[in-house]
């Protein structure tokens, strides 16, 4: 993953509020809107009108320094979602002028606002491609609402109220975004460990759509947080272990609120692009819990038949319909410039199409379309992140690789009687087609590896050396770095 410095000023701070209008503020709160439906919902939405649309002279300015840094913090996203412009001019001032007001007491006295301007300050760099001062902003966030014992069913009230609504949507958001983001950067979480979800359920309002999309983000976050730590770091990889993260996605699937599952009638209405958030991120946890399976069938010959097959089938299917879910919502015109959580995701599902199709030939034409799908909303978000503009040449280095293979096959001929004897097109060494081959090769596997009866298989790497891939290669935390480019 790259990581950016901090970029210098290129715009006085204290012209900035005389400069923005009510279009160019209603805008940005739209575009705050598309990118943290679902993820994180720290305001009422009232309220964060009311202060950010009323004319400066209103006695809703007259707020705590806090606060005032957490309704910058929203235009500054804004901002950074609307257009490459607005990013450097509007979102860099204002994020500069929150972060000053976040550390004026010194973090002495945790408070809600604390709480949501950190949390609000991670998102920001996610989107500005600095992970490290985003994981250090979650784990003030983290640690502020747990002094606040927003974990705790004590600190909200017996019949709970709108400050308790508040106060829960404000954990779910922290608790989502921590796990989430250190689950993909391979990094331990704050709030992992704090299993409160269900002593909570009660506070939420029946019917209160904001919330139950938040509690169900939650939910799949900590499923995903739980098959990182398990798979990927501890390296237990069993059958009954993976069946059982499938068994409770699907429990998680199954009790989905309606408010979450049903279509949005009009595509542009507030709360469609939370249902791709959830979803992209149901498919996410399938795709990881079954990923080692297909890694598994892809570097061995002859293929893995039985529960291994069909797992590694899972994951390309989660990865083909997170692709298809995000161009849905391109096409639709939802998504913003800066989607810091969808890029990784595409770029994971785009990672796991193409090495399908860079392993097989040939393959199912919605996988392929999929693939491509993949690649067109990465280019989309390239334009204003540079980080989708790293997975975007990562997903094209591997388109090339694959044309350079089929090219390489189909050129050996379809009969045994003749071959080429000349030409003038000699064939070129490619150091990216001939690492992916040394990453990826497929030889046959020790006898058993793919027994339809072998009751517990873990995917660890034979005394032969007939895999290629070490544990090392199936971290999550290395996509972003795929080996092949390193």
């Amino acid at each position: 993953m790259l990581e950016i410095e901090s970029p210098t000023a290129t715009t006085h701070d204290h012209e900035i509020n005389a400069d923005l209008s009510l279009a160019q503020k209603t805008q940005y709160l739209h575009s705050y809107y598309a990118v943290t439906e679902a993820l994180i919902h720290i305001f009422d939405t009232p309220e964060l009108e009311a202060h950010l649309l009323s004319p400066p002279d209103s006695p809703s300015y007259l707020i705590s320094p806090l606060k005032q840094a957490s309704f910058d913090l929203v235009i500054a996203i804004g901002a950074q979602c609307e257009s490459l412009s607005s990013s450097r001019t509007i979102g860099q001032a204002y994020f500069r002028k929150a972060r000053s007001q976040a550390f004026i007491g010194f973090l002495e006295d945790p408070d809600l606002d604390m709480v949501r301007t950190f949390v609000l300050m991670a998102f920001y760099m996610l989107g500005e491609c600095r992970r490290n001062a985003a994981f250090m902003y979650l784990g003030v966030a983290a640690k502020a609402a747990l002094a606040l014992g927003l974990h705790s069913r004590e600190s909200y009230g017996q019949k709970p109220d709108a400050a308790d609504q508040a106060k829960l949507r404000v954990w779910m958001s922290v608790c989502i975004l921590d796990k989430l983001v250190n689950s993909l950067l391979g990094r331990p979480s704050a709030s992992a460990q704090i299993r409160s979800d269900s002593k909570l359920d009660d506070v939420g309002q029946p019917g209160d759509r904001i919330t139950e999309c938040l509690m169900a983000a939650n939910k799949v976050s900590s499923i995903i947080n739980d098959i990182t730590d398990t798979l990927y770091d501890q390296k237990k990889v069993t059958i009954p272990i993976v069946e059982q993260f499938l068994q409770d996605i699907e429990r998680w699937k199954r009790d989905l609120p309606a408010s979450v599952k049903i279509p949005t009638e009009a595509s542009g209405q507030h709360g469609t692009i939370a249902k791709v958030h959830v979803s992209c991120l149901y498919y996410l946890a399938v795709m990881l819990v079954s990923r080692p399976f297909l890694i598994s069938t892809l570097t061995a010959k002859p293929l893995a038949k039985g529960a291994h097959s069909q797992l590694a089938a899972a994951c390309l299917d989660a990865a083909m319909y997170l692709s298809q879910t995000c161009v849905e919502a391109l096409d639709a015109g939802l998504l913003q410039g800066n989607m810091c959580i969808m890029k990784a995701l595409v770029f994971g599902a785009g990672l796991i199409l193409g090495l399908e199709i860079f392993a097989k030939y040939p393959v199912e034409s919605d996988i392929n379309t999929a693939f491509q799908g993949a690649k067109q909303v990465l280019k989309h978000l390239s334009t204003q992140s540079p980080q989708a503009a790293h997975y975007l040449d990562i997903l094209t280095t591997l388109s090339g690789a694959i044309d350079k293979r089929r090219s390489s096959e189909s050129s050996t001929g379809r009969s045994r009687y003749v071959s080429k004897l000349f030409s003038l097109d000699a064939p070129t060494s490619s150091q990216d087609e001939n690492m992916l081959d040394d990453m990826f090769s497929f030889t046959d596997v020790q006898a058993g590896v793919a027994d339809d009866a072998m009751q517990d298989w873990v995917f660890q790497e034979p005394e032969s050396g007939d895999f290629s891939l070490d544990w090392e290669s199936l971290n999550v935390s290395l996509w972003d770095t795929y080996p092949f480019l390193s």
